[in-house]
Order: C-alpha cells, then sequence, then structure tokens
C-alpha cells in the first residue's frame, strides 16, 4: 500500500471532472425536491427513468384533464447537488446531472422549461438512449380516474360558396363567392 500524496488530492472546493462517456452529454435537472427524486434515495452511477408533466397546459383539452410522460428510460445520474458519489439532496431542491445523447438532451432542456420533471429508480439498469414517448407511457387524469374523455369538438364544415348564375343572350356564367370574397 502506498499512502495517499498531497498532490493527489483536489484543491478544498475543487470536483474531479464529470465522467461522461463518448458521445454523450452532462444535462442538471433542477427537482422541486427530493420526493421528486425517489425521496432522495437515488445515488450517483445508478439509473432512472426520467417523467415529465406538462405545466400551464390546463386548458388544453387535448391534455385530457393532465398528463404525465415517460421520456426516457435507463439514463445514469452523474451526480446529485454537485456530488458524485453520494446522495446530498436535500427536501427543498435537488439538481440533478444525468447522462444523455444529444438528443435526449435536447428534449431534456425543452421539458424541465415547459413542465415537472420527476425520476423513478430502475433496475433494469441502462436503457436504449432513445426518447420514450409513445402511447403506452402516457397516463392522463381521465385514464387513472376512469372518466371518458371530453368528446372533441366537431370539426365544422367550411361554408358552402354562395353561387350566382347570370344570363346574358345566350350565355351563361356561374360566379361564385366564399367568405374571402
Amino acid at each position: 500500500a502506498k499512502p495517499i500524496a498531497t498532490g493527489q488530492l483536489y484543491p478544498a472546493g475543487e470536483t474531479p471532472p464529470i465522467q461522461v462517456e463518448a458521445g454523450m452529454r452532462a444535462i442538471s435537472v433542477p427537482l422541486e425536491s427530493s420526493v421528486d427524486l425517489v425521496d432522495g434515495l437515488i445515488k450517483p452511477g445508478e439509473y432512472v427513468d426520467v417523467h415529465m408533466t406538462p405545466t400551464g397546459m390546463n386548458n388544453d383539452k387535448r391534455m385530457n384533464g393532465g398528463m404525465t410522460l415517460t421520456l426516457f428510460n435507463g439514463v445514469r445520474v452523474i451526480a446529485i447537488n454537485r456530488s458524485y458519489t453520494q446522495n446530498s439532496s436535500s427536501r427543498r431542491g435537488t439538481n440533478v446531472t444525468l447522462e444523455l445523447t444529444p438528443e435526449q438532451a435536447n428534449i431534456m432542456i425543452l421539458a424541465r422549461d415547459r413542465g415537472e420533471i420527476t425520476m423513478s429508480y430502475t433496475p433494469e439498469g441502462k436503457g436504449n438512449g432513445g426518447v420514450a414517448v409513445s402511447s403506452s407511457e402516457k397516463a392522463t387524469l381521465y385514464e387513472i380516474l376512469g372518466l371518458k374523455s371530453p368528446e372533441k369538438p366537431k370539426e365544422e364544415e367550411p361554408p358552402k360558396p354562395f353561387v350566382v348564375e347570370g344570363y346574358y343572350g345566350s350565355t351563361r356564367s356561374v360566379n361564385k363567392f366564399d367568405r374571402d370574397g
């Protein structure tokens, strides 16, 4: 066993470089509380599924009263609140750094601005690096409560044009007028 030399240690306040696989990106995601991260039980190096609940769209009929969807499966947690080794989440706010593909990173940037992000532990480990949004990965409030979705309003048929037939001697002319004249 060799003793540890002072030069092998990082200075106070400095952290080791981020370890990210080739072609991947590190994206930090703010969570409201540690509850959004399985009550703070997730540790760096473990894998999570990432879920989004869109906000500010309550009046949108397509949301069926609200929706949560799975964005990604099996994403590696790099760090939690700047710690690479242990969960240092707090009850108030937690920043989680995830290892994502470039496509996933773009989606995550938009999703964190447009909704609430929650993570769930996945024992399956690393996912396929794709986007998981499909019909089976969504749950609407109407489905959860066992309610029928509101019926979609019928699309109005465009009004039929107004037709004027004119006869000038032996010549017939037909003029059609629509909304735009």
